[in-house]
């Protein structure tokens, strides 16, 4: 965000509309008078991406440079100026195992959205995690096999077939267990 735009949308927003809103963001873009304002201005909801609570994973093969303890705040800003949080994680990356889909629900639990969406990793082309994938033989680059959907299989390889049942069982679960 940027933040002298944000203040001034908020400012003009409160004044001339006051109707509720939303808006996608990350948690790192946003400072305690940059949510007061927002929230007085009608913003309700606010969707982020915890992405993944592995920090080796979010930082080196994500590159969403973002520190747990960032996340954590932001959340208590939203919590504090009532506007509800609904955070997106993507489980089943190239490299991941049970444990670090777990580390990402663990987050999801400290953060304590009001909704917690999981989705699984699906290798679009020419994103840099696909690349990220095919270069560390995660996925073979045939995009004729991509699910129509990214909640319910993953043509991402695990070398422990068990970690990705348990890797996809969590996804359907997550959102209650975050709660």
């Amino acid at each position: 965000l940027h933040r002298q735009w944000t203040m001034e949308f908020a400012r003009v927003y409160a004044r001339r509309c006051r109707i509720p809103f939303s808006f996608n963001t990350r948690f790192d873009n946003m400072d305690a008078d940059m949510a007061e304002a927002l929230a007085e201005a009608g913003l309700r909801l606010v969707y982020a991406g915890v992405e993944s609570g592995d920090e080796a994973i979010r930082n080196h093969v994500m590159l969403r440079n973002m520190s747990e303890d960032s996340m954590v705040q932001t959340a208590a800003l939203y919590k504090k100026h009532r506007i509800k949080l609904l955070t997106e994680n993507v489980i089943g990356v190239p490299g991941e195992t049970f444990e670090t889909a777990m580390r990402t629900l663990r987050v999801n639990m400290r953060i304590r959205p009001d909704v917690a969406n999981a989705s699984i990793f699906t290798p679009y082309p020419k994103l840099p995690m696909t690349q990220y994938a095919i270069d560390h033989g995660y996925f073979d680059g045939d995009f004729d096999r991509l699910n129509h959907n990214y909640y319910h299989d993953t043509v991402i390889h695990f070398p422990d077939e068990t970690d990705k049942r348990r890797v996809l069982n969590l996804r359907c679960f997550f959102s209650l267990l975050a709660r």
